[in-house]
């Protein structure tokens, strides 16, 4: 990706911020209901360069899908769909049987929880990145967070453990261990819907199942 096509869909992305309509619902879903839909969507960043086409799927509440892609196929396009940072041009896209466009966007966010590609971290100690994720919540539950990302026995090994700091972009820590962060802070958010932009590539496998 070009960093012009970058700047390009930021762009789109900040336009986009706000578009709540002024009768949208609170979207309240849980664990067990919280399944997606697409349903015919049709989307292109730019005119007659269409990068869905007619798509539809179905997961099931509780059940992991992977889709699989090409560079370029749709595959993040996908999530920037569900976030609503775009509208797809044609098509629904459910959450729960609610259809996203008739939602609350800050319930709707609150509703996933995501694992970028590329992990950003704050030049800052690993508890406060790890923090990050949900700052209400106490240190034990970061803990908790960080055991079930498979981070924390590598931290309590380090001199300092969760106070290390992680150097500027992370670059004092592995780039497994700047991954399992980012895993970490999205278990932390406890939302009912998780979703991973490749964000496992730099796992092992053990880890990565």
């Amino acid at each position: 990706m070009t960093i012009f096509y970058s700047i390009y869909v930021l762009y789109f992305i900040f336009a986009n911020l706000n578009q709540n309509r002024t009768d949208a619902v609170p979207l309240s879903i849980s664990k067990e209901n919280a399944s997606i839909e697409f349903r015919n969507v049709n989307f292109g960043y730019q005119s007659g360069k269409p990068i869905l086409n007619d798509l539809s799927f179905i997961v099931p509440a509780g059940k992991k899908v992977a889709i699989v892609g090409g560079s370029g196929s749709g595959k993040s396009t996908i999530i920037r769909l569900l976030f609503r940072f775009f509208e797809p041009t044609s098509g629904e896209i459910l959450i729960g049987g609610k259809n996203i466009k008739d939602v609350d966007i800050d319930s709707l966010r609150k509703c996933m929880a995501v694992v970028p590609q590329d992990s950003v971290l704050f030049h800052d100690t690993i508890m406060y990145n790890l923090h990050y994720g949900d700052m209400s919540k106490s240190e034990s539950e970061v803990v908790e967070a960080a055991k079930l990302a498979e981070l924390h026995n590598s931290v309590s090994k380090l001199p300092n453990g969760y106070l290390t700091q992680v150097g500027e972009r992370g670059l004092m820590i592995s780039g497994g261990e700047k991954q399992r962060v980012s895993i970490a802070r999205a278990i932390l958010k406890d939302s009912p819907i998780l979703i991973f932009d490749e964000a496992t590539s730099s796992l092992d496998s053990i880890t990565e199942q």
